[in-house]
């Protein structure tokens, strides 16, 4: 390296695995902000600056805000049913969706009250 370089946060990834990182952590702050107790208050600046990332990368990877949100509520909703699927009595499937629901409030939120608010999932059902 020369000594006008700088090794960054990203310095040796690959792009693409750049690409999904910074996708994950879009998500990841999606979904903070989607289940705040206080509703959700979900624009492309404020993923960005929950994620610490620029509009540039939010673009990289959704078309719009609504897909952002399509694809936060969907991973939600993925992690849930890998959960329950886990189960092996109807019992146990109960227990795990209340512990979820306790352990994770946030994403509780986002699973039971987003589509409820937010027009993109009203829409789409």
């Amino acid at each position: 390296m020369t000594s006008g370089q700088r090794r960054g946060r990203w310095s040796g990834v690959p792009l693409e695995d750049r690409q999904a990182l910074r996708r994950d952590e879009l998500v990841a702050a999606g979904v903070q902000l989607l289940g705040q107790e206080s509703g959700p208050a979900v624009t492309v600046r404020a993923v960005c600056r929950e994620a610490g990332l620029t509009e540039r990368y939010f673009y990289e990877s959704f078309g719009d805000r609504d897909d952002f949100v399509r694809a936060a509520y969907d991973d939600v909703c993925t992690r849930a049913m890998s959960t329950l699927m886990s189960a092996t009595t109807p019992r146990e499937a109960v227990e795990r969706f209340v512990a979820l629901m306790v352990d994770d409030p946030v994403r509780g939120r986002v699973l039971l009250l987003a589509p409820e608010v937010e027009p993109v999932l009203v829409r789409s059902g």
